[in-house]
C-alpha cells in the first residue's frame, strides 16, 4: 500500500473513531430522553399514549416482546402450538457446504434461497504506540 493511501486510511479511520464515540454518546442521550418522556406519560403495558406539547405531538407506544421456549413447546400437544409461527432461517454454513458440493441439491437450494451483498462492516481499533 502506498503512503498516500495509508495516510488517507489513517485519516478516515480517525474520523470513524470520533464519529462512533459521538454516535454512542448521542444514542445514550436519546435513550435517556425517551425514558424521561415515558416516565412523564405513563400508560398500560401494551398500549399507546399521546400528548401534545406546543406544536409537538408525542406518542409513546408500549408493547410486549414475545419469546417461545422451544423445549417447553415441544412438550405441549400439537393443538396448543397454534399461536407459534416459525420463520425459516438459512444455515449459512450448511448452505455454503451444499454449494461447494455443487450438483442437484445445490441447484434445488438456489431455487428458494437468494443472496445479496450485506452492508460492509468497518471496525477500527486504536493500537498502542
Amino acid at each position: 500500500m502506498d503512503e498516500g493511501t495509508k495516510t488517507k486510511i489513517e485519516t478516515l479511520a480517525g474520523h470513524l473513531i470520533e464519529v462512533k464515540k459521538k454516535e454512542k454518546a448521542l444514542t445514550e442521550y436519546r435513550r435517556k430522553v425517551e425514558a424521561d418522556i415515558c416516565d412523564l406519560l405513563p400508560g398500560d403495558v401494551d398500549a399507546s399514549v399521546k400528548a401534545v406539547a406546543g406544536n409537538l405531538e408525542i406518542k409513546v407506544k408500549r408493547g410486549l416482546d414475545y419469546k417461545v421456549d422451544a423445549e417447553a413447546l415441544a412438550l405441549c400437544p400439537d393443538d396448543l402450538a397454534y399461536p407459534v409461527r416459525y420463520k425459516p432461517e438459512v444455515d449459512a454454513k450448511q448452505y455454503k457446504k451444499i454449494l461447494e458440493m455443487n450438483g442437484r441439491l445445490a441447484s434445488l437450494c438456489q431455487t428458494f434461497i437468494t443472496t445479496k451483498p450485506s452492508k460492509p462492516s468497518v471496525e477500527v481499533t486504536i493500537c498502542p504506540e
